[in-house]
């Protein structure tokens, strides 16, 4: 079962080249079974197919080899007769051709999470928890932890089912560290606050000597044309000052914290000079404006003449 994850998958199933995708329909009360994609015949024989296949006739089983280039769309349709009504049924699904992506996330964000950059304003109101229309944007690729912490991150992909079926290779700070098995990292952030991580995860596919022979035997795609591919990913883990939490780790405390922890020391000193010469103009002022108080408080007045 693939592209059963989320709403877009379920919608446009996202698969890469070189993938065989099997389909399949509960053929109760169906018969005189047609396939299409995008309009032409799919055939299936048992003979140089599968053995779920029929020779000669189609049933509720067929095959798509994924042998087009990235970007490339199938549709594949079921037509069929339903045997009670004698109408005909008929049944989509579309199939959207892609990279390979794999993205280093947090398993536990009350462990370790994606820096918040700001806010943004939702002007088409459709984005979702955003209140007051004010949505949180927050780094691709630098994480916050705070330091003593033992974050854990993990591996998203896309498509999902990539996860069960590549190989991976992480690094930190340039050494090699294994997976669990869940498939996450963990170490113990004992730097100091203010230190980082830099993470890097590598990742390949290939399809299987048999799947690459059937690509070859019964579609025509040399095993030149489907190699093995590789993609990866990097992200940085930075450490906060745990003392700057005043409360429980939530979001608040996060933000607060990773705002202070992470200005540039030139900003914080040109922060202090501004807020010293503010001060300093406020002090000059409030004294200009008191002397002249004082001093006509304390002037005689001269008695009116009669």
């Amino acid at each position: 079962m693939i592209c059963n994850d989320d709403v877009l998958d379920r919608s446009v199933c996202r698969v890469v080249q070189n993938e065989v995708i099997g389909l399949r329909v509960d053929p109760s009360g169906l018969s005189n079974f047609s396939w299409m994609v995008n309009g032409v015949p799919l055939s299936c024989t048992q003979s140089g197919v599968s053995p779920d296949c029929v020779d000669g006739t189609q049933n509720e089983v067929t095959f798509l080899p994924v042998t087009g280039n990235i970007g490339d769309t199938y549709t594949v349709t079921l037509i069929a007769s339903d045997a009670e009504s004698g109408k005909t049924v008929t049944l989509a699904r579309t199939f959207n051709v892609i990279e390979p992506q794999v993205t280093i996330v947090s398993a536990d964000e009350n462990l370790v999470w994606r820096q918040l950059l700001g806010q943004y304003r939702d002007i088409t109101g459709q984005a979702t928890d955003c209140p007051d229309g004010l949505c949180n944007d927050y780094s691709e690729d630098i994480l916050d932890t705070y330091a003593g912490d033992v974050p854990v991150l993990k591996a998203k992909f896309i498509p999902s089912f990539l996860g069960a079926s590549s190989e991976r290779a992480w690094k930190l700070d340039g050494q090699e560290i294994g997976e669990d098995q869940s498939q996450q990292i963990s170490f113990a952030a004992d730097k100091p606050a203010g230190s980082e991580y830099n993470i890097t995860l590598s990742a390949s596919i290939a399809q299987s000597d048999e799947t690459r022979r059937a690509l070859l035997d019964t579609w025509g795609v040399s095993p030149l044309n489907s190699p093995e591919v590789n993609f990866s990913d990097s992200a940085q883990v930075q450490l906060l000052d745990p003392n700057l939490a005043a409360a429980p780790k939530g979001i608040i405390q996060r933000s607060f914290a990773a705002i202070a922890s992470y200005l540039p020391s030139s900003l914080l000193f040109s922060l202090r000079i501004l807020l010293s010469g503010a001060l300093i103009l406020f002090a000059a002022s409030f004294v200009m404006a008191a002397v002249p108080g004082e001093r006509l408080a304390s002037r005689p007045v001269k008695a009116e003449e009669e």
